[in-house]
């Protein structure tokens, strides 16, 4: 009996021995396949990024040639407005020493500066070019914050989201890449937020934004749709374009599946972005019919809190 109880002690160390390094493997392959998720997210985002960057500069370079060329303007305008205060200061010295002579040269200079300069429309013009450029700089501020979101990375810390903001970001992003050739209508009724990170968010929508757009050759719509159902925040994103045919809606979520030509897309968006949904407990539908156009439905759960109240 002894024995037998010896024996099985061996076995039952060695069971829990064995048992521990398995865990130990899972854990290992599970933190490896959670980087290699990480690496793919990251990649598909490199490659959004590489196929927006143009419109980006686009966008970034606009408003700062026209604050650049309002600012060289004031510059003129300015000197303008120092030699008119040089005048008025000339004036107001000679009227102090009752020098008529000199009081009627400067009143004259005045005249001819209020002529020659168009004084009224300098004043004028003063306020559009700060009005302008601070427009510029707002939008400038748009931007780089549409940035920040899209490739600041939070995974870690995840935070309430507020889905209207994320879609007037990333339409910030993808402006220059729609703007020529589709109409954006929004209707951005939801009040509700979920948790989930803003970055990853963005990512999604940019793809699906980006897909709208190439699915359409010109002159077309895509509508974006937020609003609160139930206990969910739900997201339609719809075009007008060439649609999906029926054969290929079931494989739109596998990776490196793509109808693109070689070379526009790497077939990761798509399952990527489905991936990021779900990790959100969230869920994506699509719906689409040739030459009609595409819609893909998001949903996310409202924050419990939120519901309750």
């Amino acid at each position: 009996p002894i024995n037998n109880n010896i024996s099985l002690f061996i076995i039952g160390i060695t069971f829990i021995g064995f048992s521990y390094i398995q865990i130990k493997q899972n854990k290992k392959i599970n933190k490896q396949i959670t980087e290699m998720q990480n690496l793919l997210v990251q990649s598909d985002k490199m490659a959004t990024m590489g196929q927006i960057a143009a419109g980006i500069v686009h966008e970034i370079n606009n408003p700062v040639s026209y604050i650049a060329s309002n600012l060289h303007v004031l510059q003129d305008y300015q000197m303008i407005i120092d030699n008119t205060i040089d005048v008025y200061e000339n004036i107001t010295k000679n009227a102090e020493e009752q020098n008529s002579y000199y009081l009627q040269v400067n009143m004259e200079k005045l005249d001819n500066i209020k002529t020659e300069e168009n004084i009224e429309f300098l004043l004028k013009d003063f306020k559009n070019l700060i009005n302008e450029s601070i427009n510029g700089t707002e939008s400038l501020k748009k931007i780089i914050n549409g940035l920040k979101s899209f490739m600041y990375n939070t995974e870690e810390e995840l935070t309430e989201i507020n889905i209207n903001e994320c879609i007037e970001q990333t339409l910030q992003l993808v402006h220059n890449e729609v703007k020529y050739k589709c109409k954006i209508n929004k209707e951005l009724n939801s009040k509700s937020k979920f948790s989930g990170d803003a970055s990853q968010v963005n990512q999604v929508l940019v793809n699906l934004l980006v897909n709208a757009a190439q699915a359409i050759e010109d002159d077309g719509i895509i509508q974006i749709i937020s609003k609160d159902k139930e206990n969910h925040i739900e997201i339609k994103i719809s075009d007008n374009g060439k649609g999906i045919e029926k054969k290929n809606i079931s494989n739109l979520f596998n990776p490196f599946f793509t109808t693109k030509p070689v070379g526009i897309g790497t077939g990761l968006g798509l399952s990527i972005s489905k991936s990021i949904i779900e990790k959100y407990q969230g869920t994506i539908k699509v719906e689409s019919q040739i030459n009609e156009g595409t819609t893909f439905t998001i949903s996310f759960p409202i924050i419990k809190s939120e519901t309750a109240s």
